[in-house]
Order: structure tokens, then C-alpha cells, then sequence
């Protein structure tokens, strides 16, 4: 890995705490239904974070206090957890066929439980229905490029994988039944067509 890779990769990881968060590290997810101006779906994993305040700034700042999200005026400069999210455009669960997340802000942990109506005007304005939620493990890790985890909810009880594409893009992969190598393969092949 040349030194421009790995100091981006340094850099995008630089809120999160990599000591805790290897390979075991439980947390919680949560898979909300998202009805805004795009329906969506949103990925959540609790992540273990360096420090709240530069985690949730931004989520901080889009959101009105006294709103229906939760959200505090001021976040602490502590460690805590938060919730990372990914935005799924198809707003379905993936299969051995990758489907795109994009990386979105941090959200506060009290917003796993968050579900009813964001005003208009309001950033992400729409309603918001918890699809599923429970805990997670992460199987492996490879910062920041691919997790392997699996996540055990209500109605989910599978083990996916988010695979860094570029940027803030993500695939998002089910892989009980494929190696990571063939998740690789299924990845490449969907990205790179035969010529006719």
C-alpha cells in the first residue's frame, strides 16, 4: 500500500477507536425505511468512537434541536459510540449480488431507536420506519476497506460485508455462503462487463 493510500485510509478512520474495534467487537445495528425525497434505506453499526464531538458534528449541525431526531446542542470531546450509517439507495437486503451504500454522517447512538415523521423543510424531511435491529459481531476488519459482520435482529440473522468501492461508496454483500474471495469475484464481475 503506497503512503498517499494508507495516510487517506488513516485519515477516514481517525474518529474511530481501531483498538476496540477488530475482529469480536460487538455493538448493536439498526436498518431504518426511510421515506424522503429519495426512499432509501439506512445502515447503522455501532462504531466506538475517539471522540463525540468530531463523530456527531456534523449530524449535529443538520439537525434542529427540540426536533423529532435526537440530538444534542453541544457533543462532548470524550470517547463514546456512535452510530455509522450507509444510505442504501435499492432499499433491500443484498444478496450474493452487491448493491450500492454510501457512506453517510455519524449519528448519535439514542438515534437506534428513532422512528416517526421529519418535518418538511427539514433536513431529511419524511417518514422513518425501523425495519430491523439487534446486535452485530464483527468477523473481520480491514480499516477502512472491507468489514465482514454479522448482524442478528428480528428478522435478520446473517453474516454481510461492506466493501469499500471509492470515495464514500460501498458494496454491500451477503456472504454466508461465499469465501471473500468470491465475494471479490461477484464484486468485480458486476462492476466490469464482458464486451458483447
Amino acid at each position: 500500500m503506497n503512503s498517499r493510500v494508507k495516510a487517506l485510509r488513516l485519515s477516514e478512520m481517525a474518529n474511530y477507536d481501531t483498538e476496540k474495534l477488530k475482529p469480536g467487537y460487538k455493538g448493536t445495528f439498526v436498518i431504518t425505511d426511510h421515506f424522503a425525497s429519495h426512499h432509501h434505506w439506512d445502515l447503522r453499526l455501532e462504531f466506538p468512537s475517539t471522540s463525540l464531538k468530531r463523530s456527531l458534528g456534523e449530524y449535529g449541525d443538520k439537525r434542529k434541536p427540540g426536533g423529532p431526531e435526537p440530538v444534542k446542542k453541544d457533543y462532548s470531546d470524550k470517547p463514546g459510540n456512535v452510530l455509522r450509517s450507509w444510505a442504501i439507495p435499492k432499499h433491500k437486503l443484498p444478496t450474493a449480488k452487491p448493491i450500492l451504500a454510501t457512506e453517510t454522517e455519524d449519528h448519535a447512538m439514542e438515534y437506534g431507536s428513532f422512528h416517526g415523521t421529519i418535518p418538511e423543510g427539514e433536513y431529511g424531511a419524511g417518514k422513518v420506519e425501523i425495519y430491523d435491529k439487534g446486535t452485530y459481531e464483527m468477523i473481520s476488519v480491514d480499516y477502512d476497506k472491507k468489514y465482514v459482520f454479522r448482524l442478528k435482529g428480528k428478522k435478520i440473522d446473517e453474516t454481510y460485508a461492506l466493501v469499500k468501492s471509492s470515495g464514500k461508496n460501498f458494496f454491500w454483500i451477503k456472504t454466508k455462503k461465499y469465501s471473500v474471495a468470491s465475494m471479490i469475484r461477484n464484486i468485480t464481475s458486476s462492476i466490469i462487463k464482458p464486451k458483447p
